[in-house]
Order: C-alpha cells, then sequence, then structure tokens
C-alpha cells in the first residue's frame, strides 16, 4: 500500500514523496487471492447458462400445451399436440397452426411414449410424459393429468 508523506504550508497540504511502497509479496497475494476467486466463481456461471436455458425451454412447453387446452376448453373441439424428436407441433380447430421447433438447439431431445397428447373440450385429456433431455445428461420429466388436463414439471 502507498502511503504519501505531506506537509501543510500555510493551510495547503503538500505532497513530499513516498514513505514505503508496494512489495512483491503484497502483489503476487493479491494476484493470487485474485485467481482464487476466480476459479470458484467463474464456473458457476456456465451453470447459471444451462439452468436459464432449462427454464426458458420449460416455460415454453408448458406455455403451448395451456395455450391449446384453453383452445380445446374454449372452442369446443378436441385439439391435437403432434410430439416429434425435436418438435411439438399442433393445427388448432379454427386453423391456426402452432410449432414449438428444438431442432436447431443440439442440446434439447423430446423423449415420450405417446406421439400424441390430446385436449378434450372439457378440459381433460388423453395424458401423457414427455421427457426433456438437456446436454444429454440432464433429463425433466414434463407430466400431462390425464384427469385435470394440467400440466407440470418434476426432476427425477
Amino acid at each position: 500500500m502507498m502511503v504519501m508523506k505531506t506537509e501543510v504550508v500555510k493551510g495547503q497540504m503538500l505532497l513530499t514523496g513516498r514513505e514505503r511502497g508496494t512489495t512483491l509479496i503484497e502483489v503476487l497475494i493479491l494476484m493470487m487471492l485474485i485467481a482464487v476467486v476466480s476459479a470458484v466463481i467463474i464456473p458457476s456461471f456456465g451453470g447459471l447458462k444451462d439452468s436459464i436455458m432449462v427454464n426458458t425451454y420449460q416455460r415454453k412447453i408448458d406455455r403451448y400445451f395451456n395455450i391449446i387446452r384453453r383452445s380445446a376448453v374454449n372452442s369446443g373441439q378436441e385439439e391435437t399436440i403432434n410430439l416429434g424428436r425435436n418438435n411439438i407441433s399442433c393445427n388448432l380447430s379454427n386453423g391456426e397452426s402452432l410449432k414449438l421447433d428444438f431442432a436447431d438447439e443440439n442440446i434439447l431431445t423430446l423423449e415420450y411414449e405417446e406421439k400424441q397428447i390430446i385436449f378434450y373440450p372439457d378440459g381433460t385429456s388423453s395424458g401423457g410424459e414427455i421427457l426433456l433431455v438437456f446436454n444429454k445428461k440432464e433429463r425433466y420429466y414434463f407430466q400431462i393429468n390425464s384427469i385435470t388436463g394440467e400440466t407440470g414439471w418434476y426432476e427425477p
């Protein structure tokens, strides 16, 4: 730490020189401390980014299914969702076509038993479960309740 020697002359403070400079050991200790803190903090940002991406995909899928369920209830007609490995699509009864496409994303795949999920006008559904695989390792399950038609996520 650098401390300057001062003199007071007629009410003004004048710098007259350095009393003591920073030693090499102090600089090395500071650099090591910065390196240790960086080594701890930087990897956690990678995990944060992945977590944000997973949450984004989950919200998109959840919102998509809720829109289609509401459409079935409001139109009084069945709405069918078609599941692909990297996409989810639906041609609504009002002629509108909805599609969630994950083909550009190498980090996400969908796995499921049923190729279609149907939402009925009374709010119920055919039910089912979709497995979202993120980065070929993290697995999240999206479940569609057949009685209530409600959706939700859970981790195994």
